[in-house]
């Protein structure tokens, strides 16, 4: 109803260097913009198309909400949250708060970054969801990137064109209001791709960005959120047995995700 692109998946990190290098040397991924704040330093890496992963380092102030994430986590990298952005947000929080949820942090006084999120306890995602109007890309919003003018030195130059990454993967206990999230509030197309003993995994999909596959595992321990993206060196993709895919990887320890190369 409301979203026309997946637009990025942030991932909370102790630092920017380690991911950033993995990024950089696996994925081929492009410095887009980053800047650093009390509250939390933020950068983005681009990829094919534009999909985009951001990094957010705690901030200088002791009480960063980046800070302690981690440290609820045991300190280790892990996703903090999903971007998807709207042509009208004041529309989207409607349709939130007709569909029984209410969004948080909502931050409207800005006329080119409007946003909300809806918390993941809330709609039983995993992870949290931000749903943002913006007029400009974050890092046209400053009038210089400090880290583009030699504060850049340790970043490695990429070896190849930057890889696609056509989809992120996520588990949850059941579907619950999941689908209503994504399809009623957030506009997506649902189709279910896999079945089997107790499971299903299902594609949501928009006009621009990512996809977003996800799949129930009733009764297991483990992963509940986004748990792995996709890489894809050109050409088309199918997602046909990317749960298999996601189960025979290993997490990347310095992004708290899998990768996993898709055909």
């Amino acid at each position: 109803m409301t979203a026309y692109e997946l637009d990025h998946l942030a991932i909370a990190v102790p630092s920017w260097r380690a991911p950033t290098e993995y990024l950089v040397e696996h994925l081929g991924g492009m410095w887009k913009h980053g800047f650093e704040m009390p509250e939390f330093n933020p950068c983005q890496l681009s990829f094919a198309e534009d999909m985009r992963i951001e990094l957010l380092a705690p901030g200088s102030d002791e009480t960063s909400f980046i800070g302690r994430y981690l440290a609820a986590g045991g300190g280790h990298p892990r996703p903090h949250h999903i971007t998807f952005k709207v042509k009208d947000v004041e529309e989207t929080i409607l349709a939130v708060r007709n569909n029984g949820f209410e969004p948080i942090q909502l931050r409207l006084d800005n006329e080119v970054w409007r946003e909300g999120f809806l918390h993941p306890k809330d709609t039983g995602l995993g992870f949290l969801v931000q749903f943002v109007e913006a007029t400009e890309d974050p890092g046209e919003l400053a009038s210089s990137d400090p880290f583009k003018s030699g504060g850049l030195s340790w970043l490695p130059a990429a070896t190849g064109a930057p890889v696609g990454i056509p989809f992120l993967f996520g588990r949850l206990p059941a579907w619950g209001s999941a689908p209503r999230v994504l399809v009623d509030i957030l506009g997506a197309e649902m189709v279910e791709v896999e079945r089997g003993d107790g499971w299903s995994t299902s594609r949501f999909s928009w006009n621009q960005g990512a996809d977003l596959l996800l799949t129930t595992h009733p009764g297991q321990s483990g992963v509940h959120g986004v748990e792995a993206m996709g890489r894809l060196d050109g050409g088309e993709w199918s997602d046909a047995g990317c749960r298999a895919l996601v189960d025979e990887n290993a997490l990347v320890d310095v992004l708290g995700v899998k990768v996993v190369s898709v055909p």
